[in-house]
């Protein structure tokens, strides 16, 4: 890769990975550059050269890793640098700040223009997510994504989607078509960040493209965008052969929450991927269509743990609910502790007058989640045993637990 050596003669001297990151750290800058609102520094051309530069000299784990965070920490810090060693370099907090705030510099916006072209990926993602958090004028950004460079439009695309600019729909919604998949793919991103309806048409066309990561950026994408026109050319991508693009059509319909889909999606809890029953199991969930109670409460014996928790949390927000089934209580005996605590707060919401007895036996639990959802789950049945059950929860050494019992007891002499 071209190395980003003209804006600093004290730039990175390497030796190495490890060398390369520490050389930037220590030609830490304190940034003069413009300020956003509420009064953050933006990097400057400086700063951009030195972050890049090291990036493309280390460890490319570590690249990626930083790449992902770029904009995702929490600023500053305590006053006075609390919460930092006592020999921490001046001006680190400032600099590295500043690489999460507005870049308006113009030689700074220009070195991240020439960055999409680099030859290290890393290097390009990390140009295009600071591009996207910049001042960059929107029609200085529809002209990158119409670059002759795959690499240059496929770094704008992603740019467009941190930025999430709806002024560029139509340019990302254009790219789609796009002759390299990897751009196209990215446009598709792009678009589902944006999460415009408008772009609805145009993704569902590309479900049906022969590359399978456009596939999957269409389907996760409409997922995004929550618009139930979609719905009708998603189900079918539950049947795709890629179980990426089968858990995505799922995690999607769930998106959409369209009980339309119910029926697809019960088929799905089948799937031999468990990714794809896991995806299904949540997105029933999130729909809370009722006709889907019997085939959750199946998924709750799955061979899977994670898909045995999202089937107890499903069946416990579905709606107009009130038998809950065996397999749920069969739960509550689980060694796994989220699991026995989902079917508990499943049972709580249920409130089935046959469950009073399982309920409550879990006022003796030693999770105190667990006891409380026993003591929400009994205020809501009417029947004799609910009051000793809550007379029992007064005692109990949680405040919490014996406040709920209270406030349980109080509402029964109310009713009478």
């Amino acid at each position: 890769m071209m190395r980003i050596k003209a804006v600093l003669i004290c730039s990175v001297a390497v030796g190495g990975a490890a060398v390369a990151y520490a050389g930037a750290a220590q030609n830490m800058i304190i940034i003069n550059g413009a300020h956003d609102v509420d009064g953050r520094a933006g990097a400057d051309s400086t700063r951009v050269a030195l972050t890049l530069d090291a990036l493309g000299s280390t460890d490319p784990v570590l690249c990626d890793m930083i790449g992902d965070q770029l904009g995702n920490f929490w600023w500053g810090g305590e006053r006075g640098s609390l919460g930092r060693f006592g020999d921490s370099r001046p001006g680190v907090r400032a600099a590295k700040d500043s690489l999460a705030g507005t870049i308006s510099d113009p030689a700074a916006l220009n070195l991240l223009i020439a960055s999409l072209d680099a030859e290290n990926p890393c290097v390009r993602r990390v140009a295009g997510k600071m591009l996207g958090n910049s001042a960059i004028a929107s029609d200085r950004m529809a002209h990158l994504l119409a670059s002759s460079s795959p690499r240059i439009r496929e770094a704008a695309a992603f740019a467009a989607g941190v930025d999430e600019r709806p002024e560029l729909r139509a340019a990302l919604e254009r790219g789609l078509g796009d002759d390299d998949a990897n751009v196209a793919t990215m446009m598709a991103w792009s678009l589902g960040q944006i999460e415009d309806p408008a772009s609805v048409t145009p993704l569902t066309r590309v479900l049906r493209s022969k590359d399978q990561r456009l596939r999957l950026a269409a389907v996760w994408a409409l997922g995004q965008i929550e618009d139930q026109r979609s719905t009708a050319d998603v189900i079918p991508m539950l049947s795709d052969a890629d179980e990426m693009v089968r858990a995505a059509a799922a995690d999607a319909l769930g998106g959409i929450e369209d009980r339309r889909a119910t029926a697809a999606l019960v088929a799905v809890l089948r799937d031999a991927s468990v990714y794809v029953r896991l995806a299904a199991a949540e997105a029933l969930g999130s729909i809370q269509d009722p006709a889907a109670l019997d085939a959750l409460a199946k998924a709750i014996d799955d061979d899977d743990l994670q898909v045995r928790r999202a089937a107890v949390q499903a069946v416990g927000n579905l709606d107009n609910i009130t038998r809950a089934p065996e397999s749920l209580v069969r739960a509550l005996s689980s060694s796994d502790t989220e699991l026995r605590t989902a079917a508990a707060h499943a049972l709580g919401r249920i409130a089935d007058p046959a469950t009073t007895s399982a309920l409550i036996g879990l006022l003796g639990d030693k999770n105190r989640e667990i006891r409380l959802a026993a003591v929400e789950g009994l205020s809501e049945i009417a029947a004799p045993a609910v009051i000793t059950g809550l007379m029992r929860a007064l005692e109990d050494k949680d405040p919490e637990v014996r406040r709920a019992a209270a406030d349980a007891l109080g509402q029964f002499k109310e009713d009478k």
